[in-house]
């Protein structure tokens, strides 16, 4: 007979009609099972059962398809997956894994590395063993692969090791400024980084490339566009002289990294878009080469996951923790950074605190396994806040979700300070330094102001002694005078006795004065020559040059469009 989905139907408003004789009348509790034995059904209900269950469609047979080709590639690729990610993990912890054959003359795989894997745990024995029963060689898989090889393996790791080393020698030089500045810049001897590295814990392996050949700190002529945020690198370079040992040429490793995807794992695995778009495991590892980064550096540059909160410029992550006697990694304990141990050996430096994003993460794609899981490692900033994560997401059959969810960052004892936006010359402001102590004791901070020449201190002394009591926050004022055009850093330090905290954040000086703009428009045909005169009375470093060529007038338009249309931000 007839089915009616369970459910209320439409009822008549008035009086109720008489009784008639037949069947009895619909009841919203009726059940499908008692409707469907019902032998007669009048003409209204089954009409309002035929249009509820017009959308109904009944669920296709299941189709059973086995392809024994496509099962042993998916085999293959997870084996090349769980070789690619084990053979970086193990170089990255100081193990050798290349060799110079002088007889082909090129570098290859060191003999017996399989196995060597396996002895440190890092791949299971069973994945050496190919679809065919045969054993795994690197040899049989760079046929296949062939990205996966082992130039591409000692540049990853090397860039690894220099991304370790830079963040060792940006707290190293960040302890004593003055020793290894002179009016402004930065000059730092190249035997620094042996110290900084040992200091950090980095033995001498960390000190070699993939190729057995020393990493050396190299002061170059010219200011070096290395996007780090560190300026410690505007004018020297962490650089591996490549597999050939030659410096200067194009096989040359160095911390000057352009492309932010390119970092440490990023380099082993498959660049460019043929791994966009190619098929393979390597293609796919690479997408995950993208996101986990071995430097750490969380600087992704639109849908999809991402982080926000108010707070940049962004730096080397912390260094990688030295390995364990069983090859594993210590784990990073950032409470013990500003311990001192029993033997009385010194603390180790004050972990600077200067990446301040306002969006953490911004993440076009991120595609899901199987089983609709992903992972994204990433290091966060330094903003003592809670991130408010957003992501939504779609299958291949079209269905949509997302989510939000809190991210808390938090530790027991920090600084801030609040600054505005930007100052004009001569400007002479207080600003507030916040000092939280969540910690269960008391204890006494040190607090310093770090002098820059960029402004004057009016009042006080730029070094305050405080008292705190456990989960007390206390403000104290600097008051300072702008004196300098241009963008400065701002640095404040708190000591304490249990436990220490520092902060640097950024902000602009404007100049005082009324502002003058020349505006000059040509159409470049052939040379163009325009000046500009810049009056004797302009304040000195206020003035500024802009040049900008446009393909079209169309351009222009745009230009205009972006500046109406922009992210929020204050």
């Amino acid at each position: 007979g007839p089915i009616f989905p369970p459910g209320p139907v439409p009822v008549p408003i008035g009086p109720a009609p008489a009784a008639a004789a037949g069947p009895a009348p619909f009841k919203p509790n009726t059940s499908i099972d008692a409707l469907v034995r019902e032998d007669d059904i009048s003409a209204e209900k089954q009409q309002i059962a035929e249009v509820l269950l017009t959308a109904v469609r009944p669920k296709p047979p299941g189709v059973l398809s086995i392809d024994p080709v496509l099962e042993r590639k998916k085999k293959f690729e997870a084996q090349v997956q769980q070789v690619g990610i084990a053979l970086f993990n193990y170089a990255a912890q100081g193990n050798e894994v290349l060799a110079f054959d002088n007889k082909a003359k090129r570098w290859t795989y060191k003999d017996g590395l399989l196995e060597a894997l396996v002895k440190a745990g890092q791949v299971n024995k069973d994945a050496l063993t190919d679809v065919f029963g045969k054993k795994l060689s690197l040899e049989s898989v760079s046929r296949v692969e062939k990205d996966f090889t082992p130039e591409r393996l000692g540049r990853a790791v090397t860039l690894s090791r220099i991304m370790n080393l830079g963040a060792a020698l940006v707290n190293y030089t960040n302890q004593n400024p003055k020793k290894f500045q002179k009016d402004g810049q930065w000059n730092i001897p190249e035997s620094v980084l042996a110290d900084a590295a040992k200091q950090w814990g980095l033995d001498a392996k960390f000190m070699k490339d993939a190729w057995g050949n020393p990493i050396k700190l190299v002061k170059r002529d010219k200011k070096l566009d290395h996007q780090m945020g560190n300026s410690q690198f505007d004018f020297h370079e962490i650089v591996s002289y490549g597999p050939d040992g030659k410096p200067d040429t194009p096989a040359d490793v160095t911390s000057s990294v352009k492309n932010q995807w390119h970092l440490a794992r990023g380099q082993w695995f498959k660049e460019g878009e043929q791994a966009q778009n190619g098929e393979g495991a390597w293609a796919r590892l690479r997408n995950l080469g993208q996101l986990e980064l071995a430097a750490g550096d969380a600087r992704f540059g639109a849908p999809g996951p991402m982080a926000g909160a108010p707070g940049g410029a962004g730096g080397f992550p912390p260094p990688m923790a030295p390995a364990k006697a069983d090859g594993a990694p210590h784990a990073a304990d950032p409470k013990g950074a500003n311990k001192t141990d029993a033997a009385g050996a010194a603390a180790a430096p004050t972990r600077l605190r200067e990446y301040f994003p306002e969006t953490l993460l911004w993440q076009p794609a991120l595609i899901t396994d199987d089983k609709g899981r992903a992972e994204m490692p990433l290091n966060f900033a330094d903003s003592i806040t809670t991130w408010r994560l957003s992501a939504s997401a779609s299958s291949k059959g079209g269905a949509l979700g997302g989510m939000t969810t809190p991210l808390r960052v938090f530790q027991d004892f920090f600084v801030d300070l609040d600054m505005p936006v930007a100052l004009t010359q001569n400007d002479e402001v207080a600003f507030p330094v916040a000092v939280y102590n969540y910690l269960k004791n008391p204890q006494t901070v040190k607090l310093e102001l770090r002098r820059e020449s960029w402004f004057e201190l009016m009042e006080g002394d730029n070094v305050r002694s405080l008292d705190l009591k456990p989960n007390e926050v206390v403000g104290v004022k600097f008051r300072i005078k702008a004196r300098k055009i241009g963008q400065h850093p701002l640095t404040v330090e708190a000591k304490g006795s249990k436990t220490s905290d520092a902060i640097k954040r950024s902000i602009e000086v404007v100049p005082d004065g009324k502002k003058v703009e020349q505006v000059v428009s040509d159409k470049l045909t052939g040379k163009v020559k325009q000046t500009l005169t810049i009056p004797d009375d302009a304040i000195p470093d206020s003035s500024k040059l802009i040049v900008k060529l446009y393909p079209g007038v169309f351009s222009q338009v745009l230009e205009g469009t972006e500046g109406m249309l922009r992210m929020p931000g204050g």
